[in-house]
């Protein structure tokens, strides 16, 4: 290893006195000493510029490095193919050296990352994929680090994200960890690198602060609003208020380009209600995986097809919006929405897969205004799964998956169908600004315990492969998706 310093025109004369004793000891140990403070963009690539490395880690001047950080980065370049970028969990360290606060974060994550700078340390870029990028850039300071990770990640060959932690985030008064007001302007950068980044990648939109939590950004992505949208309403209980449901979809929807189809068992035409009436409601008046398969295929012609649960109320008027903004995206398979239940609590924010018996819903029965901490009920990120009360897919994804697994009989089919997706190479994506209130049962239990366990045996069976969660950390619980740390 190398550590490559730049003093910024110190006027502590015990600072070059350290410096020159070190470099003099160690020939490892590289400084530069400039005539001013070209503050932390210039002074960083200076540094940038002594370096001989063929990878280059970021360490702040007053953070700490574990003592295995480099060794476990060398096991990764060793062991993986083409990686050009690395990162790793971190926790915060006080002046007085107490270790607090781990930071347990997901595998490449590109929607949360659009959130908030989840990655920040320890960070590792191959040289040849920053001389692709170019180094620091003004006009990004406070948030130079952010602006350098979105353009790394938009050309890295391979992204790697090890779950230990390796860096110590020195905790003091002028630090953002410490206080995220200390430098309001570091925000305002990060706005600026967000947007960039859209206009790099050609995404239409706009990411803008969120001033209650500074620190998290919203990304607004530009809809096509002529597209037509079918709503699906897969009725598997025969008692849901389906008239109910229908008045409060149409009160409270403000996206008017739809149409609904209502999958019911026969007979279901007596829910008292004259669908005749209303132009945009289909019945279908069968119930089973084949049959909306089939159905799905020869009837639907909208692009975009969106499944709902009846024991639903909207939340949000412009839920539809929301879910169009993400699925119109090209490495988008499936949206899903924040789903609150009983006692205003936190339905689900994804599933994670891995854990438990097979799967567990993330901050399940969580109170929905939830501690700070728990930036992810938050923000837009990245799911392996989300659930059949409700989520947007692409009819020809749809099509590209073989639609949901006939196995199925009236559980898991939409775990089920999202890792068939994700298989395919698509994004699964939460977001919190589309919500929608769920009044029903537990979706993963079924009247009939047979079928359940059925269900349950295929969907095990199939992927059975799967042991690890990309974005649900080892380190964290593995009985329950509640993001606590291992006792």
């Amino acid at each position: 290893w190398e550590l490559c310093i730049a003093d910024g025109g110190s006027s502590f004369s015990y600072i070059k006195e350290v410096l020159k004793q070190y470099s003099q000891n160690d020939d490892r140990i590289k400084v530069i000493y400039l005539n001013e403070n070209l503050g932390i963009v210039g002074n960083s690539n200076k540094a940038l510029s002594i370096s001989t490395g063929e990878y280059i880690g970021l360490l702040d001047h007053d953070d700490v490095l574990a003592p295995f950080a480099l060794f476990e980065i060398v096991k990764v370049i060793n062991k993986e193919e083409d990686v050009e970028f690395i990162y790793s969990d971190e926790d915060k360290i006080t002046e007085d050296g107490n270790r607090f606060a781990p930071h347990f974060k997901p595998d490449w994550s590109p929607d949360s990352l659009r959130s908030y700078n989840y990655i920040t340390h320890f960070s590792v870029f191959k040289r040849t994929l920053l001389n692709r990028i170019g180094n620091f850039r003004e006009g990004y300071e406070g948030s130079q680090d952010y602006d350098l990770i979105l353009r790394a990640t938009e050309k890295a060959k391979k992204i790697f994200h090890i779950p230990k932690i390796l860096y110590h985030w020195r905790v003091h008064s002028n630090s953002v960890s410490f206080s995220s007001s200390v430098k309001l302007y570091a925000y305002e950068s990060a706005v600026k690198a967000l947007n960039d980044h859209l206009k790099r990648i050609n995404i239409e939109g706009n990411i803008s602060m969120n001033k209650e939590n500074l620190g998290l950004y919203q990304p607004e992505y530009k809809i096509n609003r002529n597209e037509k949208v079918t709503v699906i309403i897969l009725n598997f209980q025969s008692k849901a208020n389906i008239k109910k449901v229908i008045e409060n979809f149409i009160s409270k929807t403000t996206y008017d380009n739809y149409e609904i189809i209502i999958f019911c068992n026969k007979g279901a035409s007596k829910y008292n209600y004259n669908f005749k009436k209303l132009k945009k409601i289909k019945l279908a008046e069968k119930i089973d995986l084949n049959y909306i398969n089939k159905y799905i295929s020869e009837n639907v012609k909208s692009n975009y097809i969106i499944f709902l649960d009846p024991n639903i109320k909207i939340i949000t008027e412009n839920w539809i919006e929301k879910l169009l903004e993400l699925i119109q995206r090209q490495d988008v398979g499936v949206v899903g929405p924040k789903i609150i239940w009983r006692k205003n609590k936190i339905h689900n924010t994804g599933v994670i897969v891995g854990i438990g018996n097979f799967f567990s819903y993330a901050h399940h029965n969580h109170p929905e205004k939830y501690p700070g901490y728990a930036v992810r009920v938050q923000v837009i990120h990245n799911v392996s799964s989300v659930t059949g009360i409700c989520f947007i897919t692409k009819k020809r994804i749809f099509e590209e998956v073989n639609g949901f697994t006939t196995k199925f009989r009236e559980c898991f089919y939409d775990i089920d169908f999202c890792l068939k997706v994700r298989r395919k190479g698509y994004l699964i994506v939460w977001t919190p600004y589309s919500k929608i209130y769920y009044s029903g049962r537990n979706r993963f239990t079924a009247k009939d315990p047979e079928r359940f366990r059925n269900d349950f045996h295929v969907l095990k069976k199939e992927w059975q492969n799967i042991k690890v969660d990309p974005y649900y950390n080892v380190n964290l619980n593995r009985k329950k998706a509640n993001f606590f740390i291992i006792p």
